[in-house]
């Protein structure tokens, strides 16, 4: 016999707290010389000009376009000065003056001694050593001329043995990534370069005779599609000078940024790692990447931006933030946010300094050539440096039952499991199984974490399985995008935040998501690219979404990688500010949908602004496949000649359209009978009327135990007293 489940009052008892030791980082500005507020504090000093030093401002005094953190400074080059320069927050000071060198122009003109224009590549390798190049005005010649500053203070110079035309590459030489090994030793030391024009990435190998560098040969790799206009710079992997030499795959030896310069924006670029990708690469192909390794642990800081920055500096601006991340998990371990902007001219490089097993030094410098006098950036060398601090730390977590794998997936049962499973997520990483057992009521519940997402980690792959349960009256109190702590900015008003894996038969009813960070019902994001695709099957959703910034959809916000929908509708009324939409607000991503429907009203908070009652999209994804209807609920009929999946058609009905309703109903996995709001629902889902009361088979419900004190246990031990809990049955027994 199937009776009716409601909540009972010994679910909401207080839940136990296990403990599990865990890593934490901290960031901390040692010193910035950044744009902060619109106000731009520069280095004092040089300016960013790119003519030669009698040909700019500031007395003719220029800086180099890159530069180097080493021991709590920030080096470059002085051109006017010729000499390598230090700047460490608040003063500059004169690191080593460089001999005299004479070179060649861009005309083949040799330069009168000691009025060279020295080069803007500079580096350090594993021994401390500086390394940097000279001659920036002659394309060919700056790959020439290198010099090294040892430990002690002397300088050593050394020419590239190898001829130019064998390694088919041409072109100004910027910048060189950090070089592995020690370029003075007979061994040597490795780093990788590239050069403007060119397809090619250049493997310097500096080797030296114990005390001082002897000689410098390179060859060239070929990366297509590269096009580095001497932006893109590999950094090394975890190899020894030995395991590079050895290695027969190039792409194997070192990280390559990469991405596709436009005219007004910068593509996320991609982190090529041998047979490995690591997307999401930032707004700034040339900002380098840092790798570094931590008490036995890998990790790569590379240009990042998250939700705390605002839509307008994720392009070309906004290029001296970066986030560090877990090489192993694919997780945003900790980031830094600490400048607002900088011109869209600016040219810079980001490095790691390990100090000890718990510390690393990061450095990022940027240099703008011009000026912009709409956010107050002036020409000139910006630089930060940020100390990243690891802690074990103890985290509490919930005592779920279950373990959070396939075989025995967390079981949630009660508002206060929902609000907790962001916990065992935010701990985890991997992929991690949940199961919905009873219906669950959120009334009342004002703050809530999604369950991926917290502190900007979202590296898990979740695997929710409502059981053909639902959550109903889902309201979290909306944080204002100004007061959204640092370290809890992902998405509070939606239930996953970033949902990638699978989620099955699960209803929300009755959900209210405002928000102005961009969001659904579901979530923001549907799979994310540092995570994995998402797939939803038997999964409905009704309420309200109002969102006053970023993507707004009734489902999710936007995608972050392919998703697959299957038997699952969404009757919402939405308005929003950016792709608002009836389903996702923007797709981006490849999009597989069917037997899902579309009802409600979509409205835009902004006339400019185009609504849809399914999604809309800028770029172009590929639609796998599709089976969808759209009805209109709304007064404003016109909304429904903007409905669009992309350039696909959508079948577009009234809410009373008979035949409509009529092919909803013939679809595998919707009822006949059952309705929400007037329209089909899936098969599990009981009538309109009963919408809030799920039934359940008491012989088939899984069952659970609790003390006398109303704590659930996993293994009642034999002769206990518990209570036994049943679907809706509750008994008190003695456990044999």
């Amino acid at each position: 016999m199937k009776k009716t489940l409601r909540t009972l009052a010994i679910s909401a008892l207080a839940m136990p707290m296990i403990a599990s030791a865990s890593a934490q980082f901290t960031v901390e500005t040692v010193w910035a010389n950044v744009v902060k507020d619109g106000v731009s504090n520069p280095i004092e000093g040089p300016d960013g000009g790119w003519g030669k030093p009698t040909a700019t401002d500031n007395g003719g005094k220029t800086v180099c376009r890159f530069a180097v953190g080493k021991d709590g400074k920030v080096l470059m080059n002085d051109h006017k000065a010729n000499a390598i320069v230090a700047w460490d927050g608040s003063a500059m000071t004169t690191y080593a003056q460089l001999p005299a060198v004479t070179v060649t122009d861009w005309n083949g003109n040799e330069t009168v001694e000691g009025t060279k224009w020295n080069g803007t590549a500079v580096t350090t390798d594993d021994a401390g050593n500086v390394i940097y190049d000279y001659c920036f005005i002659n394309a060919d010649k700056s790959l020439q001329y290198w010099g090294v500053i040892a430990a002690d203070g002397t300088i050593t110079d050394v020419d590239l043995s190898t001829p130019l035309a064998e390694l088919g590459s041409h072109g100004r030489l910027d910048i060189i990534g950090h070089i592995v090994g020690d370029v003075n030793s007979e061994k040597g030391g490795i780093g990788y370069a590239t050069t403007a024009s060119s397809d090619n990435v250049i493997m310097f190998h500096f080797k030296g005779d114990g005390t001082k560098v002897t000689s410098l040969t390179a060859k060239s790799y070929t990366v297509e599609g590269l096009a580095s206009n001497g932006l893109n710079v590999p950094s090394a992997k975890y190899l020894t000078v030995d395991e590079i030499l050895a290695s027969a795959t190039p792409e194997q030896e070192f990280y390559l940024p990469t991405g596709a310069l436009g005219s007004a924006t910068v593509t996320d670029g991609t982190l090529i790692a041998g047979a490995e990708t690591l997307t999401g690469y930032g707004n700034r192909q040339y900002n380098l990447s840092a790798t570094f390794e931590l008490d036995g642990k890998k990790y790569i800081v590379r240009n990042y931006v998250d939700a705390t920055v605002p839509d307008y500096l994720t392009n070309w601006k906004g290029v001296m933030t970066f986030g560090i991340f877990d090489l192993e998990s694919g997780e945003c371990v900790a980031s830094w946010m600490g400048s607002d902007y900088t011109n869209a001219y600016g040219m810079g490089n980001v490095n790691a300094e390990v100090v000890d097993e718990n510390t690393v030094n990061i450095y990022m410098y940027v240099c703008t050539g011009s000026k912009d006098d709409a956010s107050g950036t002036i020409p000139g060398a910006y630089a930060a440096m940020v100390k990243l601090t690891k802690e074990d730390v103890t985290v509490e977590l919930p005592d779920f039952v279950g373990d959070g794998t396939e075989e025995n997936p967390y079981q949630i049962a009660t508002a206060e499991d929902l609000c907790n499973a962001y916990r065992v997520v935010n701990n985890a990483g991997g992929h991690v199984w949940f199961a919905q057992t009873a219906d669950i009521d959120m009334e009342g519940v004002k703050e809530f974490h999604a369950i991926s997402g917290y502190n900007g980690v979202y590296s898990a792959i979740i695997h929710y399985d409502g059981k053909n349960h639902i959550i109903t009256n889902f309201a979290p109190e909306n944080v204002p995008f100004a007061n959204v702590a640092e370290t809890d900015f992902y998405y509070c008003t939606s239930l996953f935040g970033v949902a990638s894996g699978e989620i099955s038969n699960l209803g929300v009813v009755n959900a209210t998501c405002v928000t102005d960070h961009g969001a659904g019902i579901l979530g923001a994001y549907a799979g994310h690219s540092t995570a994995a695709a998402l797939i939803l099957d038997n999964v409905f959703v009704t309420g309200t979404v109002i969102g006053t910034g970023g993507y707004t959809g009734g489902m999710f916000g936007t995608t972050g990688n392919e998703v697959t929908m299957t038997n699952c509708f969404a009757n919402v009324n939405v308005e929003g500010s950016k792709y608002p939409a009836g389903l996702i607000g923007r797709a981006s991503n490849n999009i597989n949908l069917e037997r899902v429907y579309v009802a409600g009203t979509v409205k835009a908070s902004d006339e400019s602004v185009t609504p849809y009652l399914v999604m809309g999209t800028n770029k172009a994804p590929e639609y796998m496949g599709y089976q969808v209807i759209a009805f209109n609920t709304g007064a404003d009929e016109a909304l429904a000649a903007d409905i669009a999946i992309g350039d696909e058609e959508v079948t577009v009905a009234s809410a009373t359209d008979t035949e409509a309703i009529a092919e909803v109903k013939s679809w595998t996995g919707y009822s006949e009978t059952s309705t929400i709001l007037g329209l089909p629902a899936l098969e599990w889902v009981p009538n309109e009327a009963g919408v809030n009361d799920i039934t359940v088979d008491n012989e088939n419900a899984p069952v659970e135990y609790y003390n006398l004190q109303g704590i659930r246990v996993n293994q009642p031990a034999a002769g206990s007293i518990v209570i036994k809990k049943q679907g809706t049955s509750i008994s008190k027994m003695i456990v044999r």
